[in-house]
């Protein structure tokens, strides 16, 4: 299924927070009762997806490289995640 992921801007250009959806715009309206932050919103960017893996592998990518204000839970997780592979990998070759 068509999945979207978005990107929140403030009004610097600062990358507030990435995501995944089906619908931006609906996500965004429930980003606008849930975060404290989404006052801060100037911009929005949205890419298509042809499904949610794809998606979710960019908004990772994206969350890792652009480094996002406020995606600290999804921060801490992808951490953990890149740490376990770089273990792995050491014990793999020792």
């Amino acid at each position: 299924m068509r999945t979207q992921l978005y990107r929140h801007f403030d009004k610097e250009d600062n990358l507030l927070y990435v995501g995944i959806s089906f619908s931006s715009l609906l996500r965004l309206s429930q980003h606008k009762s849930l975060s404290s932050w989404y006052g801060q919103i100037s911009r929005v960017t949205i890419e298509n997806f042809e499904n949610r893996e794809q998606a979710l592998e960019a908004e990772t990518k994206a969350i890792l490289n652009e480094k996002p204000k406020y995606n600290v839970q999804k921060s801490n997780v992808v951490e953990k995640i890149k740490e376990n592979r770089s273990r792995n990998r050491f014990y793999k070759s020792n």
